[in-house]
């Protein structure tokens, strides 16, 4: 049966790229704003409505962006969110994920030799977290990209009990 992950990652998704991109833009407009501060300075007193009305058409302007810019990272955080599953089959675990081109992982359950449960901060906040599923092939065993297996965004309990039911596959004896 198909699993996916919490749909709480849909809106950790999206506002974490919503977040990184407004603080891009606000550090963006306060530049802008002391250098028009700079450069209107000196300006004639007849030219300032003109300013004015411009600025006015500029905050328009961002607030529409901003709105565009929500919905784009939500639409890609509901793409996420439907381009990605994993499956617990008889001998192994499938792993789909990918929008336009998808990438499917059987990872057999004789080759894992380590499961983590990552957790980042705001994945803390939104009680998210990720597991990353290790073969016996070299590489860093905290990185994400090492790993054999990657499924973000599930409730921590589903991770902790995700985590549980492959160490029982591994190790069926236990």
């Amino acid at each position: 049966m198909k699993q996916r992950s919490s749909k709480r990652a849909i809106l950790m998704w999206t506002f974490g790229g919503f977040a990184k991109m407004l603080y891009m833009a606000a550090m963006g407009l306060f530049v802008f704003s002391i250098i028009v501060y700079f450069s209107i300075s000196g300006v004639s007193a007849g030219i300032l409505p003109f300013v004015k009305i411009g600025v006015l058409y500029l905050i328009e302007g961002l607030g529409a962006a901003i709105m565009l810019l929500f919905l784009s990272f939500f639409s890609n955080a509901w793409l996420k969110y439907f381009s990605q599953y994993f499956e617990l089959e008889p001998d192994s675990i499938k792993i789909v994920q990918g929008i336009i081109e998808q990438k499917e992982s059987f990872i057999p359950y004789r080759s894992i030799t380590n499961i983590s449960i990552k957790i980042t901060v705001a994945e803390q906040v939104w009680g998210l977290a990720d597991i990353m599923v290790f073969t016996s092939s070299p590489g860093e065993k905290e990185n994400p990209s090492e790993a054999e297996g990657f499924i973000s965004g599930l409730k921590y309990d589903d991770a902790v009990a995700l985590k549980d039911e492959l160490l029982k596959k591994i190790n069926p004896e236990s």
